[in-house]
Formats: structure tokens, C-alpha cells, sequence
């Protein structure tokens, strides 16, 4: 296999299991079925970083919006009481 085929596949692979970890075990197994132990492991571990990027990314986003929606409102409440 050509070297940019083999980094796509491992790209998908890291992609595609971070949408549905559980139900794609099967789908990674066969994608990594060619790569040795070491970099099956490697993959994997790219694979727990990029869930975890993620989900701080997406925490982030949501604790943002929260606080700008709290600003919003507390500039609401002091127009409404002419502070």
C-alpha cells in the first residue's frame, strides 16, 4: 500500500471511532488489522486524545455560550432598572 493510502486509512480510522467508540470496534479492528501492535496502539491512543480535545472543545463552547448569555441578560436587567 502506498504511504498516503495507509495515512488515510489511519486518519479515517481515528475519525470514524471517535463518532461511535463502542459500535465501531469491529470497523477499527479491521482497519488496523494490517498496522503491528505498536501502531495499532499508537492509533488508539490518538484516537482517546482527539475524544478528549473534543469534548473539552465542546465544554468550552457551552460554558462560553453560558457566560455570554449570562452577560447578556445582567446588561438586560441593569437597562430595565437604568443602572
Amino acid at each position: 500500500m502506498s504511504p498516503l493510502l495507509i495515512k488515510i486509512s489511519k486518519d479515517f480510522a481515528t475519525l470514524w471511532t471517535t463518532i461511535d467508540p463502542i459500535g465501531n470496534v469491529a470497523l477499527f479492528a479491521g482497519l488496523t488489522a494490517a498496522l503491528t501492535r505498536k501502531e495499532r496502539r499508537l492509533t488508539a491512543l490518538r484516537v482517546r486524545f482527539t475524544l478528549l480535545v473534543s469534548e473539552e472543545t465542546a465544554a468550552m463552547g457551552k460554558l462560553e455560550g453560558r457566560r455570554t448569555n449570562y452577560e447578556v441578560n445582567l446588561r438586560r436587567k441593569k437597562a430595565e432598572i437604568g443602572e
